[in-house]
């Protein structure tokens, strides 16, 4: 009986510890970063053909997110509307992107930006 209990405290203890501590992997949504402005896809240099291909991207992410937003559900497609990204742009142009992106949730997170 000691024993059960004890397993049972156990891993309620590890179970609570899971909602608690994130996980490290988690990667921040990207949403905000896929729907940049103009200025960010023209400071990458952005063939018109890219840019074309880019808006079809964020026009899906769009749809998603605010459709997730509605039913009152959690937003997920951020990371295949990441990786239809990644294949639009160069591995240059993605680098600088997800630099600028990380830089852009740093400052939201320190309060730098306004929404």
């Amino acid at each position: 009986m000691l024993t059960l209990g004890l397993a049972l405290m156990t891993s309620a203890t590890l179970c609570a510890q899971d909602k608690v501590a994130p996980s490290k992997a988690a990667s921040p949504d990207k949403h905000s970063c896929i729907m940049a402005d103009a200025g960010v896809w023209t400071d990458l240099g952005l063939t018109s053909e890219q840019v074309a291909k880019v808006k079809e991207i964020q026009a899906s992410c769009l749809k998603e997110h605010d459709a997730a937003k509605a039913a009152g559900t959690k937003y997920t497609a951020a990371a295949r509307h990441e990786t239809e990204l990644k294949a639009v742009l160069s591995p240059e142009q993605f680098t600088k992107w997800s630099q600028w992106c990380d830089a852009n949730e740093a400052r939201k997170t320190s309060g730098e930006m306004k929404n």
